[in-house]
C-alpha cells in the first residue's frame, strides 16, 4: 500500500468546453482555476499553475476570465461577499470549504 497522498488534481487533463454565448463558460473556467488556487484538498506543489492553459475564441473572452478571476480572489480575501451571496456560496462548495474557511 502507498502512503503517498494521491492528489485529485491530473496534471495531463484536458478539458474541453464547447456552449453557445452566455452559457457560463467563463463563470466555470474562473471558478476551476480559483478551485485550483484555494481548494485545501489540493496540494499546491503538485499543481505546475504556470502550465494552465486556458484558450478562449476571442481576446474579450480572455480578458473578461482574468478579471473574474483577479475580482473573486479580491472579494474573497477581503470579505466582500455579501452574507446571502450565491457566488460565494457556489465558489465555497467547489472548494468544499465553508465561507468563514476562506
Amino acid at each position: 500500500m502507498n502512503s503517498k497522498r494521491e492528489s485529485p488534481f491530473q496534471p495531463a487533463e484536458v478539458l474541453v468546453v464547447e456552449a453557445s454565448a452566455g452559457a457560463g463558460k467563463t463563470y466555470e473556467f474562473a471558478k476551476r482555476y480559483l478551485n485550483l488556487l484555494i481548494n485545501p484538498g489540493l496540494n499546491p506543489d503538485e499543481i505546475p499553475l504556470k502550465s494552465i492553459l486556458a484558450i478562449t475564441f476571442t481576446n474579450k473572452a480572455t480578458v473578461e476570465m482574468k478579471e473574474r478571476i483577479l475580482d473573486d480572489l479580491k472579494r474573497l480575501a477581503f470579505d466582500e461577499f455579501g452574507d446571502d451571496d450565491k457566488k460565494r456560496d457556489d465558489l465555497c462548495k467547489s472548494f468544499g470549504i465553508g465561507a468563514k474557511e476562506i
